[in-house]
């Protein structure tokens, strides 16, 4: 089982967005997350709002999370906590995660939050050696319409720096909630107290679990579905009514989800390193980057039809003009095969490093991994009429009609948007999203961008470059993105699994 993932987005509406310990007036005392919000009780609370190698988008190594800090006062050092002696601590710790919950079915919930409840404390067990547990209980129970299982446990620690040896009590009351309108979004609530030798002011109901006990769901404007699919799933395509995921290395296979039930159908095998996949009509083609090859899926019958041999490792590959076009990035070129006849054109010239692709209704348009280019390619003629500066490093690509959408991984990382048919202008940038952005897709007159550092992907309004950029948290390291059967797809190969965002 997979170990708990801390995923939750923190919107800091009632904390300040400042790096390092922030005191909570008394007047923002609610910490409101992606899904849930939770109510901090009393005054004189600090919040810890940064953490190491935390990237852009508030998440560090795919964790949100939000450390509260009780003191008597501003003034007061952080390790003098409730005033209880030079080494007492009491901490609260709020995330929240994105798990493999299918089912909106309260049993199923509790059952695998349980499993998860258990399976954390079993390690955090193993590796505590010096605590001894005199305490240690698991149950179910409900707050505020949520399904919870709680964690109530009492340990002796002799492990506390610099004061090694001496019986210090520690006190742990864990949380772990999700509400069945809600079930890919789960918030987990630590309140711990560490009383030092001698120590008896010990009254937990009056501050930490009344902030156990205060999680609330909300409306998000969008339900968030996690489908387990397989491993390392990258690619995404929509053919015959069914969203197809690519997934898998040396046992690479393509697997359909159906919309209606979000209910995956048996895996298809087709080979070596599965990179992209796409539609053409009823058919489905996929590209090995392993196998050196193209495999033709028929999308009704769910069987491969062929393999094409390829002579190069295949990278992008897309749909248009009656062919497919195929990134071949080792030979500095691009392959466009006709299914129909077989035949096969390699057009050079396409810079050092041919990468992403996509098709507009006038031309083919390619992006240069080893420079800020993007090439133009005449689909009559097959060769390039031209290039246009692109971003850095670009990966992906798009085209909504009307301008071209590219990612740049550059120090100053930025989604860019490129005017086709003013080639000699400028890109405009649109900043202020997360380290390495990846897949894009156009969805409800935005463009969505995955944040393929942290964990989230965020609209772009099409029109506003300088608009505030909004994080949407759908899992650890998003790769690629669908706009298909009403829903944005997210393909999330860190959790072997996809998100599905549909209205609410």
């Amino acid at each position: 089982m997979r170990n708990w993932i801390g995923l939750a987005f923190l919107i800091a509406a009632a904390v300040p967005a400042t790096a390092g310990l922030v005191p909570l007036s008394d007047s923002a005392q609610k910490l409101v997350l992606l899904g849930f919000e939770v109510a901090s009780p009393g005054s004189s609370w600090f919040a810890e709002t940064s953490f190491p190698r935390e990237t852009r988008d508030g998440s560090s190594s795919g964790a949100f999370r939000m450390r509260l800090y009780q003191a008597p006062g501003m003034n007061t050092p952080v390790l003098s906590m409730l005033g209880l002696g030079k080494t007492s601590t009491a901490v609260i710790d709020i995330a929240g995660a994105v798990v493999p919950i299918a089912s909106n079915d309260p049993k199923a919930i509790a059952a695998l939050l349980m499993a998860y409840m258990k399976k954390g404390a079993e390690t955090e067990a193993a590796d505590n050696a010096h605590h001894t547990y005199l305490k240690s209980e698991f149950s179910e129970t409900t707050v505020n319409g949520a399904v919870c299982v709680r964690w109530d446990a009492v340990s002796e620690d002799r492990g506390v720096a610099g004061h090694e040896g001496q019986a210090y009590t520690l006190a742990l009351h864990r949380l772990m909630c999700s509400d069945p309108e809600f079930p890919a979004y789960t918030a987990r609530v630590d309140y711990s107290l560490r009383l030092e030798p001698g120590e008896k002011r010990f009254n937990p109901d009056a501050v930490g679990l009344a902030v156990v006990n205060s999680i609330a769901f909300r409306k998000l404007g969008y339900r968030a579905r996690l489908i387990p699919v397989g491993p390392q799933p990258l690619a995404l395509a929509d053919a015959n009514g069914t969203v197809w995921v690519a997934y898998g290395g040396k046992d690479g296979r393509i697997v359909p989800i159906d919309p209606k039930s979000n209910v995956t159908g048996k895996p298809i095998p087709v080979g070596e390193n599965p990179r992209n996949i796409v539609a053409a009509g009823p058919t489905l083609w996929v590209s090995l980057r392993g196998g050196k090859a193209l495999v033709e899926i028929d999308a009704v019958r769910r069987a491969v039809l062929r393999t094409v041999p390829l002579p190069s490792g295949p990278g992008a590959l897309a749909s248009g003009f009656g062919a497919l076009w195929v990134t071949l990035t080792e030979k500095h070129a691009v392959l466009r095969f006709d299914p129909v006849s077989g035949s096969m054109i390699e057009i050079a010239n396409v810079g050092q490093s041919p990468f992403a692709l996509t098709c507009t209704s006038e031309a083919v348009f390619v992006t240069d991994y080893a420079s800020d280019k993007v090439y133009r390619i005449d689909p009559v003629a097959n060769t390039v009429t031209g290039s246009q500066r692109g971003g850095e490093s670009a990966s992906f690509i798009i085209a909504d009609g009307t301008w071209l959408w590219v990612n740049s991984q550059s120090d100053e990382p930025a989604v860019l948007r490129l005017d086709p048919a003013r080639p000699g202008t400028d890109p405009v940038p649109y900043k202020g999203i997360d380290y390495r952005p990846r897949g894009l897709a156009a969805w409800q007159g935005k463009i969505w961008v995955a944040n393929g550092a942290g964990a989230s992907v965020s609209p772009l309004d099409p029109n506003r470059p300088d608009a505030p950029v909004v994080f949407e948290v759908v899992g650890e390291q998003p790769w690629s993105l669908l706009a298909a059967q009403g829903s944005l797809w997210v393909s999330l190969p860190a959790l072997d699994a996809i998100v599905r965002m549909e209205p609410d």
